[in-house]
């Protein structure tokens, strides 16, 4: 069985003209999609901190060993192993972030960069098959894929008759 709900008899709304309402009788639906939308870019923007930290530290720790291992794979391994990958994720993240922290110009470019750089991250371990695990990284294709998503959607309000 339903059970049907009736409005509480305190609930002055029903009999309300909507004049009296206010702001929230006019609230169109996308209003709250983009507020969240917004919510959702700061969040990728928090990500991209700690994407941009995680791969700093990464560098800093690596110095030692790359100075005496020469990796000789091929001109593309070299590039996705050595320190410089790890100093591009932590630079192009870092960007990112700032950029869509402070709501600045080219924050959209940034965090889609960003964003492929965490599908990139994804994506090297089946250039350069290091170690196979099944399901390695498989987060950072997630966060780079809803942060394309959430990126690409256009910002523009909708249209609305009335």
């Amino acid at each position: 069985m339903s059970k049907h709900v009736n409005p509480s008899e305190n609930d002055d709304r029903i009999l309300s003209s909507p004049g009296e309402l206010g702001a929230e009788w006019r609230r169109h639906p996308w209003d709250q999609w983009l507020k969240d939308l917004k919510d959702l870019k700061k969040f990728m923007a928090w990500i991209f901190l700690a994407t941009s930290l995680l791969y700093l530290t990464r560098f800093l720790r690596g110095i030692p060993n790359t100075i005496y291992q020469y990796y000789g794979r091929s001109i593309l391994g070299d590039l996705l192993l050595a320190p410089a990958f790890s100093v591009a994720v932590a630079v192009i993240c870092g960007i990112a972030w700032w950029k869509v922290w402070k709501e600045k110009s080219w924050a959209r470019g940034w965090a889609i960069a960003a964003s492929l750089m965490h599908i990139l991250i994804f994506l090297r371990q089946f250039i350069i098959p290091l170690q196979p695990v099944p399901g390695r990284h498989v987060g950072e294709l997630i966060v780079g894929a809803v942060g394309l998503v959430t990126f690409f959607w256009p910002e523009d309000q909708p249209q609305t008759s009335g």
